[in-house]
Order: structure tokens, then C-alpha cells, then sequence
């Protein structure tokens, strides 16, 4: 049996989908993307739907390579922005509950992205009183470009600004064909 495709909420392909129309990015990117993706970002799926993430790392990647990383990190950290008020009164709780560190939040990282991303698996290894390694990885049979890594940093970093610490997190180094691991510190 093969294991479950990454999958996101539509109202993360329609922000995403907003975010390159308004910054003038899908001209110089459409030549890039297939069909379907096309068509689901003129027609994107309901908000609180399940669909599967390859559109969505299809676009970044196509952002990535052909506006360059700091464009598609910009623009990943802007719709992480945007979605983020859906689950922090969630996470607002959970920092109540285990407390304001980071630490605890990226221990339970697979938990807390649960309600709009599924399908990656994310271990949390502490290395310090401040620090630690995130390791994010995809399922077997998964084909990844390590590119797409980057775009789950502006998460990692909602976890700092909620914790109100300032944070330091590394580019992903691939530790697999389908992982990379970050280092984190605060």
C-alpha cells in the first residue's frame, strides 16, 4: 500500500493563488506549471477542503527557479501570515498549557499544522536549552526537490514570533532523497 499523499486545505492554494496574482509573479511562472495546477489556481478548491500539496510545491518551486529564493521565501512567509490567524488561538492554548517556549511548540509541530497540512511527518530533537534540530520528511515514494524545504521555514518562524523570542533558523540540509533538517536556536 503506498503512503498518503501530502495533502493541504484549499485556503492555502487560494492564498497562494492571490499572493502570485497580486505581485504581478504568475506571467513569468505559468510556463512552468502543468495544466492542472493552472486550473486550480483559477479555480481553487473550497477553503476547508482537502487537496493534495503537489500544486502547491509545484508553484513554490516555480517561484524559486525562476524569481529567485528570496521571492519565494518572501511570499511563503506572507501567506503563512495570512493563514496563520486561522490556528492561533489554538496555539495560544497550547502555550498556556506546555508554556512559552518554542521548544514546545516545534515538539508538536506535526499536531499543530494538522488542521491545514497533512502527510509530512516533522521530528523535534532539542540540542540545548535553546536550541534545536527540525527534521521535516515525506512519504516514501515521494519525489522532492529540496527547494521545497524552504518554503516551511516561515511556519518554524510563526512559532518563534508567538513565543515572542527571536529565532535563527538554518536552511534545510537534505539528510534524504524526501528530508532536510533544519537547526534551530533562540
Amino acid at each position: 500500500m503506498a503512503a498518503p499523499k501530502p495533502r493541504i486545505k484549499g485556503n492555502i492554494l487560494r492564498v497562494w493563488a492571490r499572493a502570485v496574482e497580486k505581485a504581478g509573479i504568475l506571467p513569468r511562472v505559468e510556463s512552468r506549471l502543468s495544466d492542472e495546477t493552472l486550473a486550480l489556481l483559477k479555480n481553487p478548491p473550497l477553503a476547508g477542503s482537502w487537496t493534495e500539496a503537489a500544486p502547491l510545491s509545484e508553484l513554490f518551486l516555480a517561484v524559486h527557479d525562476i524569481c529567485g529564493r528570496d521571492t519565494a521565501l518572501k511570499l511563503a512567509r506572507s501567506t503563512t501570515k495570512e493563514i496563520a490567524p486561522f490556528y492561533m488561538s489554538m496555539l495560544g492554548s497550547l502555550l498556556r498549557l506546555f508554556g512559552t517556549s518554542p521548544a514546545s511548540l516545534f515538539q508538536r509541530l506535526h499536531e499543530l499544522v494538522k488542521q491545514t497540512m497533512d502527510g509530512l511527518e516533522y521530528r523535534w530533537v532539542a540540542t540545548g536549552e535553546r536550541s534545536g534540530t527540525m527534521e521535516v520528511i515525506y512519504p516514501p515514494g515521494s519525489t522532492v526537490n529540496q527547494a521545497q524545504f524552504l518554503s516551511i521555514i516561515p511556519t518554524m518562524e510563526v512559532m518563534f514570533d508567538l513565543c515572542k523570542v527571536q529565532g535563527a533558523i538554518s536552511d534545510p540540509k537534505p539528510t534524504s532523497d524526501r528530508s532536510a533538517k533544519f537547526t534551530l536556536s533562540w
